[in-house]
């Protein structure tokens, strides 16, 4: 299944050796590349737009505000980041006999207000509910079938008040030096 159109070049990094190949495999990119973001050599203005899909999360705050620094410099146009909306215990249990320095693990919180002060409009999806990890860790299918239906129900209220949301988008338009008004 050929994901993108021949017109756009899209570049996928990740460290996870699994998850390349299986974007190779379904061919969701032009390329993949096995790699930390957080160490490539890239020249500024690299990319058109760059899309930073639940990464931050994973790394320390201090990490994370020089990553986007790093992100908002390869950018050209726009920068799209998707993120969870304060903090997420996650585990993932394929990678719990691991190190507790894997980068699977949620290591930083983000809240709206980290990324406003940036300059990126955020908008918020999918309702947060009480109980959010209770819930899905139950072997109660009901529960977790109520709890998807009351947060799907719900979820338009969050749109223009992430701090509600489980997770938020985050869009940034960049404005080269010769666009800016401050000239």
């Amino acid at each position: 299944m050929k994901v993108m159109p021949k017109t756009i070049q899209a570049i996928g990094i990740d460290v996870y050796r699994d998850y390349i190949r299986t974007c190779s495999l379904n061919e969701t990119y032009s390329s993949s590349i096995l790699a930390d973001i957080r160490f490539l050599p890239l020249k500024p203005k690299t990319f058109d737009a760059v899309l930073c899909l639940h990464t931050l999360e994973h790394i320390e705050k201090a990490d994370g505000r020089k990553l986007l620094g790093f992100l908002e410099k390869v950018a050209k146009q726009k920068i799209i980041i998707s993120i969870p909306v304060n903090f997420h215990p996650i585990r993932h249990k394929e990678y719990e006999d691991e190190l507790e320095d894997t980068l699977q693990l949620h290591k930083s919180f983000w809240a709206p207000e980290d990324f406003k002060r940036r300059g990126y409009r955020i908008i918020g999806y999918t309702f947060h509910l009480p109980l959010r990890n209770w819930v899905l860790t139950s072997k109660s299918n009901f529960l977790k079938i109520l709890y998807e239906i009351a947060s799907s129900v719900l979820s338009p209220l969050v749109y223009f008040s992430p701090k509600s949301a489980d997770y938020m988008v985050c869009v940034k338009n960049i404005i080269n030096d010769s666009q800016s008004q401050f000239n």
